[in-house]
């Protein structure tokens, strides 16, 4: 069985899916908070989150991108549609509509103080 360490800032945001999908398959992993941004150069595409998949056999396998960890978590788990290319296009709509509440979110958190009204 494989052991994975998810990579990610302590807090609940675009690793969280991840780490729910990790939790509902049973995969032992590990919460790893590098030291930001001194480590930023040591992650693929210099961002977060990273999922380490350590296989049986020692073999490491690393993915960034927290919607390619996604989709391949769920894959994994059998939790990805399998009836056609109409329905995997309304799974990914639906993903992206969770990433657009994302970003409308964090627009909202980070926006000027006095501009919430």
């Amino acid at each position: 069985m494989s052991t994975y360490v998810l990579r990610y800032f302590p807090i609940k945001a675009r690793a969280e899916v991840a780490r729910l999908l990790l939790l509902a398959s049973g995969d032992k992993f590990a919460d790893v908070m590098p030291d930001w941004p001194a480590e930023k150069e040591n992650q693929p595409l210099g961002q977060l989150p990273v999922l380490i998949e350590t296989l049986e056999d020692g073999t490491e396998f690393e993915l960034s991108d927290s919607v390619a960890i996604e989709k391949y978590l769920a894959r994994k788990s059998g939790l990805l549609v399998k009836t056609g290319s109409m329905d995997t296009a309304r799974e990914d709509q639906l993903r992206s509509q969770i990433n657009d509440v994302i970003d409308m979110h964090y627009a909202y958190m980070f926006a000027p103080e006095g501009s919430h009204e």
